[in-house]
C-alpha cells in the first residue's frame, strides 16, 4: 500500500513536498543578482520503477534497491553553473558547489557527499536528498546511538510511503513509517513490531487495532505541520517518574514542571529529553 503518489517533475517523478522545496530553491537561486548562474535539476524516479531496474541501474550512489533513495521520489541531482565568472577556472567547480550548498541545505536538502568537495572521478557531489518528514526519525536514531539504522530506515519509510518498497514485511514497515511521520518514535523501520513500536501505538491511540486496519487509519492522518510564523502554540510533556533534563533549540522554549515540562512553541525547533534513570 502507499500514501503518496509521485508527481511528474522535469523528466523524473518526485514527492509533492520535494517539488515544493525545489521551487523554493529555484526562487532563491533567481534572487542572486550579483552573479549570473544557472541551476540544473534532474530526477530519475518513475512511478512504475521495479527493484530489478534498480539492480541494473542503481544510479550515482551504486546502492542496492533496499538501500536506495532513487524510488522514493526524494533523490534529486542538483548543480549550479556560473554563466559568467571572472575567477580562477581551476577552482570554479568548488565555488559552484559552495554556492549550491548555501542555497539548498537551509531548505532541507541533504547532500550525499557530506563535505563540499568536488571530485571529478566518480563524483556524487550533485546527489541530494529531501528527507521531509523522515528527517526527525533519522535524527532520533542518530541520537540513540543507532546511526547505522538511520539510512536503511529512511529508505524503507520513504519507499513504503510511495508504494515502492519491494522487500519483506511491507505492511509492518508501512505502519512504522506512518508512526514516524505522525511524530511517534518507534525506532528503526525494520518491520519488527517490538516494544518500541507497541509503545508508539499506545501513544497514538491505535494499540490493539488489526495490522491492515491500522495501516489504513495511519495512512489517512495528516502530517503535523509547524505553526505559522507569529502563531504561538503551547504543549506539555508528562514524565511519570525518574530524573531527566530537557533542552530546546530553535523557536521552542521549555520549562520543567512537577509532572514533566511545558512547551512554548513559536516555530520550528527541537526538544531533547535526557532520562537518567528512575
Amino acid at each position: 500500500m502507499k500514501r503518496l503518489d509521485l508527481v511528474q517533475y522535469r523528466r523524473g517523478s518526485l514527492t509533492t513536498d520535494t517539488v515544493e522545496a525545489l521551487r523554493h530553491l529555484e526562487m532563491r537561486a533567481a534572487k542572486i543578482k550579483d552573479m549570473e548562474l544557472r541551476l540544473h535539476v534532474s530526477a530519475v524516479a518513475r512511478p512504475d520503477m521495479l527493484y530489478t531496474q534498480l539492480e541494473a541501474s542503481p544510479g550515482p550512489t551504486g546502492l542496492p534497491p533496499a538501500l536506495s533513495a532513487v524510488p522514493t521520489g526524494r533523490e534529486i541531482y542538483l548543480r549550479i553553473e556560473f554563466l559568467k565568472d571572472p575567477g580562477n577556472v581551476e577552482d570554479r567547480p568548488q565555488r559552484e558547489l559552495a554556492v549550491l550548498w548555501g542555497l539548498a541545505v537551509p531548505l532541507g536538502f541533504v547532500p550525499w557527499s557530506r563535505f563540499p568537495v568536488f571530485v571529478r572521478d566518480g563524483d556524487t557531489s550533485t546527489v541530494f536528498h529531501y528527507p521531509g518528514p523522515w528527517q526527525p526519525m533519522m535524527d532520533a536514531l542518530m541520537g540513540m546511538g543507532r546511526g547505522e539504522e538511520a539510512w536503511p530506515s529512511f529508505c524503507a519509510a520513504a519507499q513504503s510511503d510511495v508504494g515502492m518498497w519491494g522487500g519483506s514485511r511491507s505492511i509492518e514497515r508501512f505502519v512504522q513509517a506512518q508512526l514516524h511521520r505522525l511524530g511517534y518514535n518507534c525506532g528503526p523501520v525494520d518491520g519488527l513490531i517490538g516494544d518500541k513500536t507497541e509503545a508508539a501505538l499506545r501513544g497514538s491511540g491505535f494499540s490493539g487495532v488489526p495490522l491492515k486496519d491500522l495501516a489504513t487509519k495511519l495512512q489517512e492522518k495528516e502530517t503535523p505541520v509547524a505553526p505559522q510564523p507569529g502563531k504561538k502554540v503551547e504543549g506539555h510533556v508528562i514524565v511519570p517518574s525518574g530524573n531527566f533534563s530537557i533542552a530546546s533549540y530553535g523557536q521552542v522554549h521549555t520549562i520543567k514542571t512537577s509532572q514533566g515540562a511545558a512547551l512554548d512553541i513559536h516555530g520550528p525547533g527541537r526538544v531533547v529529553l535526557d532520562f537518567r534513570g528512575s
